[in-house]
């Protein structure tokens, strides 16, 4: 991660402390100097031979002993304010919010087309598998909706309504039909989505569009939202450019997951891969581009504890 920015300033945990110490430190420095002429003539007629100086400085030893109390007490510490962009690289290290990310995931009939590893929807099983590794692991709210001719949503909050297995479970249980509604999905999905968190819509589809709502009108109805949309692309379906088309007029991620490279390692790559881009385009629509990192170091206040405990101990040892 790459520092953008870096502020430090002085503060304090109890600032109390101070208010009331320094008022007080003031009055017994005028009670001190009021005093100072008394001393001087009883120092001088009853140890006469004592260094006059020895006293004022033994005095002045004691009432810093209390200034650094004072200063102990009030726990300054030095804090350092780091601005870190979000950017792919760090995306996933960077705890800014949580994200509330909503797969859709395409059950048609053609996402059912197999190949050596398996067909296209258990490559998008083992992609949205790894995914909710990812959210569990960073605390993000993921819920899966299925679509074909009608979206419905399957799984909501995974983790929290409804464990990773069962969810998973359910996934592997689907029947495939007819139609695919891809801009139909996306609709369904920026209504659902929660508009108080960052959100990002992942639809994992063949592309295969053949039912609906025309792709572009979606994308417009997810961009006045301020909803990120990220694109997942399975197998290599001739009727999938439309989808490319749009995705790159309007500037959406779209991941190609290319039926070839299917496995399991790749998928966890892949699932990565989109993670991040959901990160951060979520973060962009929702307007936090960077993050601040705080850091707090108390290295003052046990400076502070140790001078006054050399002070107030000097002072003792000298009788003062």
């Amino acid at each position: 991660m790459f520092l953008q920015n870096q502020m430090t300033r002085i503060m304090f945990s109890n600032p109390y402390a101070i208010a009331i110490g320094i008022p007080l430190t003031a009055s017994l420095l005028a009670i001190y100097m009021k005093t100072r002429k008394n001393r001087e003539t009883v120092a001088r007629r009853l140890i006469l031979d004592m260094d006059l100086r020895a006293i004022h400085l033994l005095s002045i030893i004691k009432i810093f002993a209390l200034i650094a109390i004072v200063i102990a007490m009030s726990q300054p510490y030095i804090e350092t304010i780091t601005v870190i962009p979000i950017e792919y690289s760090n995306a996933l290290e960077t705890y800014l919010n949580v994200t509330n990310i909503l797969i859709l995931l395409d059950i048609s009939k053609s996402m059912g087309m197999q190949y050596g590893y398996g067909s296209r929807y258990s490559i998008a099983l083992d992609v949205t598998r790894n995914i909710l590794e990812i959210a569990q692991r960073r605390g993000d709210i993921v819920s899966i909706a299925v679509f074909s001719s009608t979206p419905r949503m399957l799984c909501r909050g995974v983790g929290m309504n409804i464990s990773v297995e069962d969810c998973l479970s359910m996934l592997n249980s689907i029947e495939f039909e007819k139609y695919t509604a891809i801009g139909d999905a996306i609709i369904y999905g920026a209504n659902y989505a929660s508009l108080g968190l960052p959100t990002a819509i992942i639809v994992i589809t063949d592309g295969a569009q053949n039912y609906g709502t025309p792709i572009e009108n979606a994308i417009e109805f997810v961009k006045s939202r301020d909803i990120a949309l990220v694109i997942v692309l399975i197998g290599d379906d001739s009727r999938a450019q439309r989808l490319r088309d749009v995705a790159n007029i309007f500037s959406i991620p779209l991941i190609d997951v290319p039926s070839y490279r299917a496995g399991e390692d790749v998928a966890i790559d892949v699932s990565e891969h989109i993670y991040r881009e959901s990160i951060v385009s979520s973060l962009k629509a929702f307007g936090r581009t960077e993050v601040y990192i705080y850091r707090n170091d108390f290295t003052p206040t046990y400076i502070a504890i140790i001078i006054s405990i050399v002070l107030f101990i000097a002072s003792i040892i000298e009788g003062v």
